[in-house]
């Protein structure tokens, strides 16, 4: 299996898609905002489970 190469700029905008993905995900998820999860957190929680999947 080939490793997934990701340059500086893929990089960045995962980044940014994945602090998104988590606000509207913590918006959504009423026990997230309870437990104060950050939404970078929850992002990048979503990014590497979509990453190790891949």
């Amino acid at each position: 299996m080939d490793p997934i190469a990701i340059d500086g700029r893929q990089a960045i905008i995962i980044a940014i898609l994945a602090l998104y993905f988590g606000m509207y995900v913590n918006a959504k998820i009423e026990i997230l905002r309870k437990l104060n999860f950050l939404d970078p957190i929850t992002g990048r929680l979503a990014v590497s489970i979509f990453l190790a999947a891949v």
